[in-house]
């Protein structure tokens, strides 16, 4: 007998895979289930990835692997993505689970290097030939001329309603341009990718222009705590959005929607991670980036001096928990694979 006509026997137990997957996705989530139902199930699911591996080494027709794909992708998803968390495994999703994905994940490190590159690369470009108008030409002079006036009051100076007013213009703002790079990396992934250089270029020339002018005290003062966070969640976002784009591109013999919903799966510990980030970013440009610390000064501490401390530990709470925590946690699971 051979493996296309073996294959075609175990086409009943296909078609009751089929019948489980239905009736388990209604009763999975209401904890209805039997073990005798989970149990057949498993057995059902091992037997079709190993249909699928015969299929894949005999080159069988494209249609039968690519249905066996999507089978077992499904009853993968179905065994193992319903699973509850409870309090008990919280720790264990944080400090193992969470870092380990986010640092193996392809997706946010084409993110992070598609946004620091640039934007390192033009605020240098931008300090070094300010007098040869770089800024202008990048960002136009209406823009620079905007965020100069914005910041040509310290922070002691401003009134509350002007600090009020700043967090209230920068939070959304920068909060929406990661959601754009999420979105448009999501369903445009070229488009996603223009997004988030446009954004890294942008950024970057500005930050590199102001280091230039007499107002970077200022600005510097404002943005410094909170940057970390921010930009770093910017990045996340976009690499976020270019998982799923390249899951509608790449569907490995998924249909796309199952593609889409996997690759969906996958990005999702990197966008929670940088909606945490962005919140994070927000309550420290809401109580402190914009507050003159008086106390502060009266003791003895310049605000500006705090200030920086927080960016360098939030840099290194980052690098911290992604390179550090992630990798030694990926090594660590690298014999299981």
């Amino acid at each position: 007998m051979n493996v296309a006509e073996l294959l075609e026997k175990h086409r009943p137990d296909w078609q009751e895979l089929e019948d489980h997957l239905a009736r388990l996705t209604r009763v999975f989530g209401r904890r209805r289930a039997t073990e005798a139902q989970v149990a057949r199930f498993t057995q059902l699911y091992r037997a079709a990835c190993a249909d699928l591996a015969l299929a894949e080494s005999y080159k069988l027709p494209p249609g039968i692997i690519r249905y066996l794909n999507n089978l077992v992708g499904r009853a993968h998803n179905q065994l193992y993505c319903d699973q509850a968390i409870g309090w008990s495994s919280l720790p264990r999703l944080l400090l193992e689970e969470l870092p380990r994905r986010i640092f193996a994940d392809g997706a946010f490190w084409c993110g992070m290097l598609l946004f620091w590159v640039p934007f390192l690369a033009c605020a240098w470009l931008a300090y070094q030939y300010h007098d040869d108008g770089f800024a202008e030409r990048i960002v136009g002079a209406g823009t620079l001329q905007s965020v100069e006036e914005m910041h040509s009051q310290s922070v002691g100076e401003r009134s509350l309603d002007d600090r009020v007013l700043m967090v209230g213009y920068y939070i959304p703002h920068n909060g929406g341009i990661g959601l754009q790079c999420f979105v448009a990396g999501a369903f445009f992934m070229v488009t996603g990718i223009l997004i988030t250089l446009y954004n890294a270029v942008s950024l970057g020339t500005i930050f590199g222009h102001i280091a230039t002018t007499g107002v970077s005290d200022n600005f510097y003062e404002f943005v410094v705590a909170h940057g970390p966070f921010e930009l770093t969640a910017i990045a996340m976002s976009a690499g976020a959005g270019l998982r799923i784009g390249f899951g509608l591109i790449s569907t490995q013999g998924y249909d796309r929607i199952d593609s889409m919903k996997r690759a969906a799966k996958h990005s999702f510990p990197i966008i929670m991670f940088a909606v945490f980030l962005f919140c994070c970013a927000a309550c420290i440009e809401a109580f402190i980036s914009p507050n003159p610390l008086e106390p502060l000064r009266m003791a003895g501490i310049e605000p500006v001096d705090f200030k920086r401390a927080i960016c360098v530990l939030t840099a290194l709470m980052l690098f911290g928990y992604i390179v550090i925590l992630g990798g030694v946690q990926w090594l660590r699971s690298a014999p299981e694979k």
